[in-house]
Parts: C-alpha cells; structure tokens; sequence
C-alpha cells in the first residue's frame, strides 16, 4: 500500500507559525503552532527542536516499513 504525508508550513511575520500533516486517512494533525504574541526568538530553538524530533522519528518509521 503508498502511503503520502504532506506537510504544510505557514508562517507570517509578526503573526505566527504552524505546521501540520495531513495523514493518509485524510485527517490533519497540527505538530506546532505559535502565535508571535510570544517571544519568538525565545520559543524558537524548542520549536525546531521539536520539529527535527517528528521528521526523524517520520524517517525512522518509513525505513523500518520499506525494511520489513
């Protein structure tokens, strides 16, 4: 079976930021999403810190199931 993930990014100065997956059975899920009201250059390295640790455990899964 293929299976896709897409993956959508926005972000707008002085707004905000988001990132979301849209999953194979339609459904989207929001891994991030900040709004600028907050100190950004704060929150940033957490954000990307989280943001490595979804791909890499996604790129993890995927190779484990093409091994299988």
């Amino acid at each position: 079976m293929e299976h896709e993930l897409e993956i959508t990014v926005k972000w707008e100065n002085d707004k905000g930021f988001s990132v979301d997956a849209k999953l194979d059975d339609g459904d989207v899920i929001t891994i991030s999403k900040h709004e600028e009201n907050g100190d950004i250059e704060v929150l940033w390295p957490h954000i990307q810190k989280t943001l490595e640790t979804y791909w890499k455990t996604t790129l993890a899964h995927i190779g484990e199931e093409m091994k299988a």
